[in-house]
């Protein structure tokens, strides 16, 4: 069984920004494998091209109805309905394709690159690991969905829909989209070989295909066909009845992914340091740095020896 070494390279502002009491309790509040994936996806060229596209597109497709839209001839002219389903089309597609794709892909890293197993033997439990991929999924599809909502709300000044057929296809979607994400999570956590990675990705498009059709083609018979509101979401209630039930299959399953290891005491904590980013603390220094080490005028070299000698003790 292999050992994990005792020499570990602790700053000293690490070791005083998580002496402090408030920026402690900050720290364990705000989920660290949250701030994670945020850093990689604002790193990420490929996420700021598609979301740089994605507002070009919205932009353009509301200007070019504007300037369709007649002047004189036609007075009770009504293109709300027409522009909010061709938004609606454009908003979704990154929200069913690029974001899932980009959960699989980063689980995938996590597994490759052996960082989970980094994670299962810190005091983070696998529904925070589990949060923290959702938090991110649902973060990047708020960017997307504030993006678009001043032209969706726009479509109620060209007539033809109200705010309350908007309201509640957005809330639809999201719902539906929550669904989704987590059976993504729970799915992707699974693919640990290689034959399985190709065959959970080519699902993946597969279904993520069927829920893009689904969501506008009920958007559109809610704007366009006239259904009640509440009509669509009892529908939207059932319709999700397989994700569900998906949730439940793959929760044991996964679970057992995130916590491949079983200790008593996990010997990290995760952090995050003063500037922002995701640290991995051992215990012990975290909890037995000596007072005088905190003190910002201190020797951070003596600081780091002096931790190195409680760790290599309690070893």
């Amino acid at each position: 069984m292999s050992t994990i070494s005792p020499q570990y390279d602790v700053r000293r502002e690490d070791l005083l920004f998580c002496a402090h009491p408030a920026l402690d309790r900050w720290s364990d509040r705000v989920n660290p494998l949250l701030i994670k994936e945020i850093n990689q996806q604002l790193k990420s060229r490929l996420f700021l091209m598609i979301y740089l596209l994605f507002v070009l597109l919205v932009w353009g497709s509301s200007l070019y109805m504007l300037m369709m839209q007649p002047q004189t001839d036609q007075p009770d002219f009504e293109a709300g309905d027409l522009l909010f389903s061709l938004l609606y089309k454009i908003t979704i597609f990154p929200l069913c394709f690029a974001i899932p794709l980009g959960i699989h892909q980063r689980m995938r890293d996590e597994f490759h690159m052996h960082t989970i197993e980094m994670l299962t033997i810190t005091t983070l439990s696998s529904g925070r690991i589990f949060r923290g991929k959702l938090m991110c999924g649902l973060l990047q599809s708020g960017l997307f969905l504030f993006a678009s909502l001043p032209f969706l709300v726009f479509c109620y000044l060209l007539k033809g829909i109200g705010i309350v057929e908007i309201l509640t296809v957005v809330a639809g979607t999201v719902f539906t989209l929550l669904c989704f994400y987590q059976v993504t999570i729970l799915y992707s956590a699974l693919s640990r070989t290689r034959i399985w990675e190709y065959l959970s990705r080519m699902s993946l498009v597969f279904f993520s295909t069927i829920l893009y059709f689904a969501l506008f083609f009920s958007a559109d018979a809610v704007v366009l066909g006239g259904i009640s509101s509440i009509y669509y979401l009892v529908g939207v209630l059932v319709a999700n009845t397989p994700l569900y039930f998906s949730m439940l299959i793959f929760l044991d399953a996964a679970h057992e992914q995130f916590k491949p290891l079983r200790l008593m005491r996990p010997p990290f904590r995760v952090r995050i340091n003063g500037e922002g980013k995701v640290i991995f603390l051992p215990r012990l220094l975290y909890q037995e740095v000596p007072e005088e080490y905190r003190d910002p005028s201190s020797n951070p070299v003596k600081s780091n020896q002096a931790a190195s000698k409680s760790l290599a003790k309690a070893t």
